[in-house]
């Protein structure tokens, strides 16, 4: 029978510290370096500087668009939609700020506080940008501010026409009966000449009987010719 000294001793460890775990037997041992390991790192730097080198041109791009926001321009804007004749005044048009971006070409620098305001020379959209085209020249009110340049405004009696708004442009035709005005007047002796078009209508009658228009001057005589004889058809043009 063995003794107690020939029995193996098992390996004691001091109180509070963790017996050995298998981990331990490989402590010291060198480790083999894995083959890719460096690529990965190399893969990972990479992806830092694509990373913050897209960063830079997002912020970059960001003060572009900033700095173009950033200058203002005080502009007048329409706050309702605007016949021709109406006065620009605080009812129908405001003062307001806008990036330089987006300011069109020509726009209208409001008036002063105690200077009197633009009239409107042609319809013109709520919440617009006006610009110099939009307005009449100063101290025109009502039709002839809806005149531009080499335009007359002429007053039409009507044999018939369909539904007719301001703005909408027309051809205006005679009802002259054969041998009326002569050519000489700038239209010919037919019932169905053409006396004037692209005509721009500026004030439409209640009743519909009679429609004010805007011709040059070229055709203004052929029109009032044309309405000596007779009322003429307005046709709308699309």
């Amino acid at each position: 029978m063995l003794g107690t000294d020939a029995l193996p001793r098992r390996r004691s460890h001091r109180p509070g510290r963790p017996p050995p775990g298998p981990g331990d037997l490989l402590a010291g041992v060198p480790r083999p370096r894995v083959a890719g390991h460096r690529r990965a790192r190399r893969a990972r730097r990479a992806l830092v500087v694509a990373v913050v080198g897209a960063a830079l041109v997002a912020t970059t791009a960001a003060d572009r668009r900033e700095r173009a926001w950033r200058p203002t321009v005080d502009v007048l804007v329409t706050s309702t939609e605007v016949a021709p004749g109406t006065s620009l005044d605080a009812g129908a048009a405001g003062v307001r700020s806008v990036p330089a971006a987006l300011v069109p070409a020509r726009a209208v620098t409001p008036p002063p506080p105690d200077g009197p305001p633009p009239v409107a020379r042609r319809a013109v959209g709520a919440g617009e940008i006006v610009v110099a085209d939009d307005v009449a020249a100063p101290g025109r009110t009502g039709v002839a501010a809806a005149l531009g340049p080499g335009r007359r405004a002429v007053a039409v009696p009507v044999a018939t026409a369909p539904p007719l708004e301001v703005g909408q442009r027309v051809d205006l035709r005679g009802t002259a009966p054969p041998g009326g005005p002569s050519p000489a007047t700038g239209w010919g002796t037919d019932a169905d000449a053409a006396v004037a078009e692209d005509a721009e209508v500026l004030a439409v009658a209640e009743d519909g009987a009679q429609v004010t228009v805007a011709v040059t001057d070229a055709q203004a005589a052929g029109v009032a010719a044309a309405i000596g004889a007779g009322p003429l058809v307005v046709l709308l043009r699309g």
